[in-house]
């Protein structure tokens, strides 16, 4: 442990915090320490990699500042001994709690930072009421259906649309939550502290605006757009993480800071979306308007101004904005519920199918090695094999009864059966946000061709010959070698080479037959 961070904390305070964090800028390492009543290191990054880390927990709304917060410039440049900030974080029940970080700057240039979770608030809560417990429940919930698929116990045609479903119903399902997401949008919406922006040089036009508004809403005035940024990073947000500014009157021309200028920094900050911007402008021309529309304003209205109608409206868009920005950050919270079941559960089925994965890589490796020294071509082997462990990742999605009568099934069991690599294509988008482009590619057509055929005959497409990529037919032949291998006591070589060939043209394609007899002495 670095002695700077011992002299720092008191031991007897340790417990306050709920964890710490020692960065090493200097030398790439960021170390992670929990706190209960003994520092105990628990993990180490790089910069880069807990950065990113961040960026999946906290809110995003408190991203900007937040990373403003902990840089080395701002600590190195601050009159003060420490930097102190308010942000939400997403918890492991998957519902946001509110954090308090103090960040320091050490005399050998590491960075620390002391997270205290603030939820005495919480705490007072009573547990059946509250809106993430029930959470909480729901994904228990889900991990019970996937845990009970596996058994046959629910019988599902498809088991990812299920469980969304079962995500975005439950509003509707469940009064409790029903009453506590209208509670929440009523209460956000309807909000006594919102705040309009109001950004022109001209002080008549500020002046008017504020008449017509002030008694619906606080007034914020800005007579240039580096006035209307600091004011944004400054009021966007109140201290419990709900909206301030709900909605901005911009002017395009101004000194020192265009509108345009606003619009673009609105943009990077990923704010402009969440915000309803009304341009006001005396210029209409066509080229101008094209410009601004091509940002993702709310409207653009010309002077002279209505201010009836302007008023009417803009209490409506500041309305649909809310409750537009309250679902969606539901939404992305359901959807990182999602992907956190469907990682686990793809971790299991690595596990599960760990040997004869195993086997499959050393004959599929084999067989691509032989392509790249045939064809000439170079082959990213590694990739490949590592998304081919996913080949059949849904099958447990069909239930067992299904498999075991594959050849007398109703239509609708058998629509089952025919969709289930559509469902492992649609979990592999999940499963491998970190992952590149090509892996990502070679994973969803090795899991969504897997049934395929030369003939055309497969599954769930129908589609045939070059339409299958060559490593998706190379890699089916290493199965079939892989389970004749692991299903036979005694191995007849001839036989399981004969097997193979005797589907060139149905089920491989001639290339990769070709490829085999090539490469089956060395699979021995």
């Amino acid at each position: 442990m670095d002695s700077n961070v011992l002299n720092l904390i008191n031991t007897s305070a340790i417990n306050v915090y709920s964890n710490i964090t020692l960065i090493d800028i200097q030398n790439d390492k960021v170390t992670f320490f929990d706190c209960n009543n003994t520092l105990v290191e628990t993990e180490s990054n790089t910069y880069e990699l807990y950065f990113e880390k961040l960026k999946k927990v906290i809110h995003p709304d408190y991203i900007n500042k937040y990373f403003d917060a902990i840089s080395l410039n701002k600590l190195q440049n601050s009159n003060n001994d420490y930097e102190c900030i308010k942000y939400l974080k997403l918890s492991s029940n998957l519902s946001y709690d509110s954090y308090v970080d103090i960040i320091k700057l050490l005399p050998d240039g590491k960075i620390i930072v002391l997270s205290l979770k603030c939820d005495l608030e919480t705490e007072k809560t009573n547990h059946d009421d509250d809106l993430s417990y029930i959470t909480a429940e729901l994904i228990l919930g889900i991990e019970n259906v996937i845990d009970h698929l596996k058994t046959d116990s629910y019988e599902v045609n498809n088991a990812l649309k299920y469980i969304m479903e079962l995500i975005n119903d439950v509003k509707i399902k469940n009064s409790t939550v029903l009453k506590k997401y209208q509670e929440k949008v009523t209460g956000e919406v309807n909000k006594v502290n919102e705040s309009l922006l109001i950004v022109d040089d001209d002080n008549l036009t500020r002046n008017i605006f504020k008449k017509v508004f002030e008694k619906d809403f606080n007034i914020i005035e800005a007579k240039n757009g580096a006035e209307a940024v600091e004011i944004i990073e400054n009021n966007l947000v109140n201290e419990d993480g709900t909206e301030n500014i709900v909605g901005m009157f911009l002017d395009l021309k101004m000194p020192i800071m265009d509108g345009f200028g606003v619009l673009d920094y609105l943009t990077d900050k990923r704010i402009i979306a969440r915000l309803p911007i009304i341009i006001i402008s005396a210029d209409d021309a066509k080229e101008t308007k094209e410009e601004v529309y091509s940002y993702e304003i709310a409207d653009m209205i010309e002077k002279p101004f209505n201010y009836e109608l302007i008023k009417k409206r803009v209490s409506n868009m500041v309305r649909m904005y809310a409750k537009s920005n309250i679902l969606n950050d539901l939404i992305r919270i359901q959807e990182w519920e999602l992907k956190d079941i469907l990682k686990g559960y793809a971790k299991a089925y690595l596990i599960d199918y760990a040997s004869i994965n195993e086997m499959v890589s050393k004959y599929s490796k084999i067989l691509l090695d032989k392509y790249a020294e045939l064809k000439e071509e170079k082959v990213d082997v590694d990739s490949i094999i590592s998304a081919a462990r996913y080949y059949d990742l849904s099958l447990d999605f069909v239930p067992r009864k299904y498999l075991e009568r594959i050849n007398n099934l109703s239509e609708e069991e058998r629509k089952v059966v025919m969709n289930y690599p559509n469902v492992g294509a649609n979990i592999i988008k999940y499963i491998t946000e970190n992952e590149s482009d090509s892996f990502v590619k070679y994973a969803t057509n090795i899991v969504k061709l897997h049934n395929e055929r030369y003939d055309g005959s497969g599954f769930p497409l129908g589609v045939k010959e070059n339409q299958i990529p060559y490593y998706v037919y190379l890699i089916n032949i290493a199965l079939e070698y892989t389970n004749y291998i692991m299903s036979h006591s005694t191995i007849d070589y001839e036989e399981v080479k004969n097997l193979i060939n005797n589907k060139n043209g149905t089920k491989y394609s001639p290339e990769a037959i070709e490829i085999f007899n090539a490469a089956v002495g060395e699979m021995k």
